[in-house]
């Protein structure tokens, strides 16, 4: 029998798969055992850059914190008036 060949495979290794095992789930225990190196390890100078990575200054990432905490505090906001709203709706039903 001939092996077929699919352009699709270039031998290079995606995730390396030595060691896993299936976990027990009535009665864990702790992972035994080493994990084992790739055996065609990528070199470096082949592998992309999917991402820019740029220098940040401490003035830039103290607004960077301030935005993500502003919108943090904004969604809480919303969600704690909702809550007061149906608690005041809810009040006034009973009450009556």
């Amino acid at each position: 029998m001939r092996k077929e060949y699919d352009e699709s495979d270039d031998g290079r290794v995606v995730a390396d798969m030595t060691g896993v095992e299936r976990r027990r789930v009535m009665m864990p225990k702790r992972p035994t055992g080493t994990r084992g190196e790739l055996q065609n390890p990528v070199p470096e100078k082949e592998s992309p850059s999917y991402y820019y990575e740029e220098e940040v200054s401490s003035e830039q990432r103290r607004w960077y914190i301030l935005g993500t905490l502003k919108a943090a505090l904004m969604i809480g906001a919303v969600y704690a008036v909702g809550f007061g709203l149906a608690i005041l709706i809810l009040l006034l039903i009973w009450n009556h």
